[in-house]
């Protein structure tokens, strides 16, 4: 009996976590995603507020750029690399499962981590829960769309996913994003600074929505279109 697309997909999102939960990775993205709290453990009380909270976004992007290929790119680099997938893709199953079910598991994990240490940051500077919940906003936002980033980075080269993904953000996208042009358009980091509401900015926050969204779905498109190409 064939199973489901949907069985399928959601053992698959089992089997990454138990596997993902008897490694250490889950520690190590916990102790990443706490660094926005020590940085204000460091400097509590030498900025002023706002600059405070730029401040602190600008490490979160830095978190963005970490966490999620932490997770995702590194977990379908491996599968892909350990020929774990070739094995399912032998079965009656849809290829795009395996992505979906490592989506699945993985991404909701990236996100409560990023969310969970930006409002302990923001919270222990002001004093209370973060009221900017465009920020809050940005970041679940954001930590989806790179884990879709990852993704399709990781079909591309499994075996490099994760560093790759983290240097394309990093010497690629944010560059982009600090131009004052046109061409900053390109940049999910930049679209995620507008979204967030922290700096002055004349582009639209559902401009940046939209932005993000288009970035997110081209990579999205390319681990799908990777997958669909891979030798079985």
């Amino acid at each position: 009996m064939t199973p489901s697309t949907w069985n399928v997909i959601t053992t698959i999102a089992a089997l990454t976590l138990r596997r993902l939960v008897r490694g250490r990775a889950v520690w190590i993205s916990i102790a990443i995603a706490l660094l926005p709290v020590g940085f204000v453990l460091l400097v509590h009380g030498g900025h002023k507020p706002v600059r405070m909270l730029i401040d602190l976004f600008l490490i979160e992007e830095l978190l963005l750029a970490v966490l999620p290929p932490l997770f995702v790119a590194s977990s379908i680099g491996e599968e892909l690399e350990d020929r774990t997938a070739t094995y399912l893709w032998s079965r009656p199953i849809r290829r795009w499962a395996v992505l979906a079910g490592k989506l699945l598991a993985l991404v909701p994990i990236a996100v409560v981590l990023l969310v969970a240490g930006w409002t302990a940051a923001v919270g222990l500077e002001l004093g209370h829960l973060p009221r900017n919940l465009a920020s809050l906003g940005a970041v679940a936002y954001g930590a989806v769309a790179m884990s879709l980033v990852a993704a399709g980075i990781a079909t591309l080269v499994p075996k490099h996913g994760m560093a790759l993904t983290i240097a394309y953000v990093l010497f690629v996208d944010l560059p982009i994003g600090a131009l004052p042009a046109s061409i900053r358009q390109l940049s999910m980091m930049h679209h995620l600074r507008v979204l967030a509401s922290l700096p002055s900015s004349e582009d639209s926050r559902l401009g940046a929505a939209i932005g993000i969204a288009l970035i997110a779905a081209v990579w999205t498109a390319i681990a799908l279109w990777r997958i669909r190409r891979r030798e079985a």
